[in-house]
């Protein structure tokens, strides 16, 4: 555990308890370990996963409850494990796509007429150590399939979310890097012209923000307001 920080475990037993920040309070979660007489099972691999040293590392089976970020945030720590999931989330769990769909978006036609994904952004940090991570902050904006980006002049994250009205409006939308706070929206346009179907945010070196949609190209940069 050196260099690592320091986890507080409840034993039980074959069974271990590896308690997150607050108890194990979203999104950190508690990891729970069961040593068998020739496995060692794990039940999730929440947040906290990523903070336990060679306990985790050796194993051999994962059991999840579902697919939602908080219960998969330490899977990639155990490559070779068996991972047992209920069918539903098995494409999920398998690949990005599978888990874009399994949040509602399934392709173009699936936020379409007001019906949109299931919301949420989060900044992860790695911590100085090196060792493990954690959740600076959470926002509730609903970006269907965009890769944000960095500015780091500004301090703002890009991203491009979409609305709930019947029209379907798209916004390229800034969060404050440090809080998470949605900054401003810009509407870009409504309808299917201007989703964005897993196109990222570009920004040029002027701050033009670039989204390519389906309609085409989107281009978005500061105005300059009229003089009175």
């Amino acid at each position: 555990m050196s260099g690592r920080i320091a986890i507080d475990v409840l034993r039980f037993g074959a069974a271990s308890v590896w308690l997150g920040e607050k108890s194990g309070k979203y999104p950190d979660g508690n990891q729970v370990l069961v040593q068998g007489s020739d496995t060692r099972v794990a039940f999730d691999t929440p947040l906290v996963a990523n903070r336990i040293g060679p306990d985790f590392d050796d194993v051999d089976l994962v059991v999840l409850g579902h697919a939602h970020e908080d219960h998969m945030a330490g899977l990639h720590r155990v490559p070779r494990a068996r991972v047992q999931v209920h069918a539903a989330d098995l494409a999920a769990v398998r690949s990005w796509d599978g888990l874009a769909r399994h949040y509602g978006y399934t392709g173009p036609a699936s936020v379409m007429q007001g019906k949109t994904t299931t919301p949420g952004l989060a900044r992860v940090n790695l911590r100085r150590s090196g060792h493990g991570c954690y959740v600076a902050w959470t926002s509730n904006e609903d970006a269907p399939s965009v890769v944000p980006k960095l500015s780091l002049a500004a301090g703002l994250v890009y991203t491009y979310t979409k609305g709930s009205d019947s029209h379907d409006p798209w916004y390229l939308t800034t969060l404050d890097f440090r809080t998470g706070k949605t900054v401003y929206k810009a509407l870009a346009g409504s309808g299917l012209g201007y989703n964005n179907n897993y196109a990222p945010v570009t920004l040029g070196p002027d701050g033009t923000a670039y989204v390519g949609t389906l309609g085409g190209l989107v281009a978005l940069r500061d105005g300059i307001k009229p003089t009175p």
